[in-house]
């Protein structure tokens, strides 16, 4: 894991694939920024900040009254969402944090965000108590994460050029570990409230070439298994072409976000 993200390269390989090809028009950071409730002052804390994509997409909408701390377990990928913000990058405070022990006291941030990277927490129990614990009363969790079927024929197409992929290990893998269909669950050990939603779109991919990038930028991405050898590039490319040469590639998505209030005491 400490390999896949020791910059922003194959984070960004995946956020491209989603970003170019995606069918809803509305882009996900515009989508997930509209399901936080308008606040005019707030305290906000992102784990595991990616790219700071969030931030770059609606830097216009963002309140001058909110103190916003972006933070990561890597810090090659805080500097990557250093560089990426670097015109807005006094706007933010910047700080390396494990998400199972998070270095501020208790009650300090109206919203917490974690986009995409639950799945990734070595204790999510551990993690979402401290969540809780950081929160002020009243406080928004936003949550972000894939469903069960989520590219499914992607999963299906590694399988069509190899029997023996590892491709669906790493997918099924990070759907179990928090996922749309079960992460109601887990929040409600922690959080009284939860709210899931949906963010509708699918994928119809023309470029063969970022699906290679896609898939190899997931070695590693669980446990340490190769989705794609490197020295399989040329062949899966050439495979993907041929299937591209008369249909772009639909894929289907399952993706959205949970909100998860702290109770008032």
């Amino acid at each position: 894991m400490s390999k896949q993200y020791e910059n922003a390269g194959n984070y960004n390989a995946r956020v491209y694939l989603h970003a170019v090809f995606g069918t809803n028009p509305q882009p996900w950071p515009h989508w997930v920024w509209e399901q936080i409730p308008p606040l005019r002052e707030a305290n906000i804390l992102e784990l595991g900040a990616g790219n700071g994509m969030l931030w770059q997409a609606n830097a216009h909408r963002i309140p001058e009254a909110w103190t916003i701390t972006l933070s990561d377990f890597s810090p090659g990928m805080l500097q990557s969402a250093r560089a990426s913000l670097a015109a807005m990058e006094d706007r933010f405070n910047w700080t390396i944090i494990d998400a199972v022990s998070i270095p501020f006291p208790d009650a300090s941030f109206d919203v917490l965000i974690g986009n995409h990277m639950l799945y990734h927490v070595s204790d999510l129990d551990r993690a979402l108590a401290e969540f809780k614990r950081v929160l002020k009363p009243g406080g928004l969790l936003v949550a972000s994460t894939i469903g069960s079927g989520n590219m499914r024929e992607m999963v299906e197409l590694a399988r069509a050029f190899d029997a023996n992929s590892h491709y669906p290990e790493v997918a099924y893998g990070i759907h179990s570990r928090f996922s749309l269909d079960h992460g109601a669950d887990l929040l409600r050990d922690h959080f009284e409230h939860v709210d899931r939603r949906m963010y509708p779109n699918s994928l119809v991919v023309t470029d063969p070439d970022a699906i290679l990038r896609y898939l190899l930028s997931c070695n590693g991405l669980l446990n340490g298994i190769t989705a794609l050898a490197p020295e399989d590039s040329e062949r899966f490319s050439a495979f993907v072409r041929d299937i591209n040469e008369h249909n772009p590639l639909t894929i289907t998505t399952s993706t959205g976000l949970f909100l998860a209030r702290n109770t008032i005491k």
